[in-house]
C-alpha cells in the first residue's frame, strides 16, 4: 500500500503544468540559437564562455 501511495504522489507532481508555456520558449530559443550560431562563427573562442541559454 505504501509503495502505491508514493507512486500516486509522484504522478500528481508530474501532472502539474509547467509555469512557463513550452511553445513560446521553443520559438524564441530557436531564434536565439540561430543568432548565437552566427555570433559564435564571428567571435570564435568567446562563444565558449557564453552560456548556452
Amino acid at each position: 500500500m505504501e509503495r502505491s501511495n508514493q507512486h500516486q504522489s509522484d504522478r500528481k507532481q508530474a501532472k502539474r503544468p509547467p509555469r512557463r508555456p513550452y511553445r513560446r520558449p521553443q520559438i524564441s530559443n530557436s531564434a536565439l540559437f540561430e543568432s548565437l550560431a552566427l555570433a559564435c562563427a564571428d567571435t570564435g573562442p568567446l562563444c565558449v564562455g557564453a552560456p548556452p541559454s
